[in-house]
C-alpha cells in the first residue's frame, strides 16, 4: 500500500478502498501524469509538502539507502523494497518539527503473495519500480542525533524475506518476525515528546506511485500501476493495484 519510514509505519494504521488499474480518478487528486494520457484531472505528482510553513530552520538534511523492507498493503505485507530517500527535518519557534521525505525505489514480489489493494493472490513473482513523497509534524523533547545530520548516512538492511510476504496477512506476517528497526530518520535524531503518536496521525500527507509492465512505449493494456493519497485522518484514497 505504501512506503513510509520506518517510524511512521509503526504509527499510523491505514485502510484503502479498492480501485480499478487504470481508471481515471474521479476527483482532482495528486497522480503522475503517465498513468492517465487521456485524462484532462490530474495534477502533477507533487514534490513538495503542502503544509510546510516559511522561515523554518533545517537541521536535518540527509539521505540513505534501505534494502530488504516490508511493504504494506492493505491485508499484508505485499513485497520486499529497496528504496533511496532524502529526509529533511525543519524546526520551528513554536517547538514543532517537520519531516519531509522524497524516495524512489524498487519493489519486487512473490506467487503467493497477496496485492496490496484487493488482496489477490499474485499468480507469479514480480518487480517494478515506485516513488513517494511523505511529510509530517511532531513534537520532541530534545533534538538527540546518533548519526549525521547531513551526507549520506548508510545502507541499512531490515532483514525482510521472501517467507514473510508469502505468508500472506498481517496476522501471520507479525507473529513470525521481530519489530527491529536498523534506522529511523526521527527516531535515531529525536528524543519523542509523548504526544508524537497522535501528532503524527493528525498531520501526515503522502502520495505513492506504484508500477508494473510500464515500459518506454507504454502498452496500457498490460501496465498495472497503483497510486494512494492520504492527507491527515481523511480516509485513503487508492486507484489500482498490483497484479503480477
Amino acid at each position: 500500500m505504501t512506503i513510509m519510514t520506518a517510524t511512521i509505519v509503526l504509527m499510523l494504521t491505514m485502510v484503502t478502498s479498492a480501485g480499478t488499474a487504470l481508471a481515471c480518478p474521479t476527483t482532482k487528486i495528486s497522480f503522475p501524469k503517465m498513468a492517465y494520457p487521456s485524462c484532462s484531472q490530474y495534477e502533477p505528482f507533487p514534490t513538495t509538502c503542502p503544509f510546510l510553513p516559511q522561515n523554518l530552520k533545517l537541521i536535518e538534511d540527509i539521505t540513505w539507502n534501505g534494502v530488504n523492507s516490508y511493504d504494506g498493503g492493505n491485508v499484508g505485507w505485499w513485497a520486499l523494497i529497496t528504496f533511496a530517500e532524502h529526509d529533511q527535518i525543519y524546526s520551528s519557534p513554536s517547538g514543532t518539527y517537520y519531516f519531509f521525505a522524497t524516495g524512489t525505489g524498487t519493489w519486487t514480489t512473490y506467487a503467493g503473495a497477496l496485492s496490496p489493494n484487493q488482496g489477490v493472490v499474485e499468480p507469479r513473482d514480480g518487480s517494478g519500480t515506485y516513488s513517494y513523497v511523505e511529510c509530517t509534524t511532531f513534537t520532541a523533547s530534545a533534538f538527540s542525533p546518533s548519526y549525521p545530520t547531513t551526507g549520506f548516512v548508510g545502507t541499512f538492511n531490515y532483514g525482510g524475506t521472501q517467507a514473510i510476504v508469502v505468508l500472506g496477512t498481517y496476522a501471520k506476517q507479525l507473529a513470525a518476525v521481530s519489530s527491529s528497526i536498523p534506522f529511523d530518520p526521527i527516531a535515531n535524531y529525536f528524543i519523542y515528546n509523548t504526544n508524537t503518536v497522535n501528532q503524527i496521525n493528525s498531520n501526515f500527507f503522502g502520495s505513492y506511485a506504484y508500477e508494473y509492465n510500464c515500459h518506454a512505449m507504454y502498452d496500457y493494456n498490460s501496465c498495472h500501476a497503483m497510486y494512494e493519497y492520504i492527507f491527515g485522518n481523511q480516509p485513503v484514497v487508492t486507484i489500482g493495484d498490483i497484479v503480477t
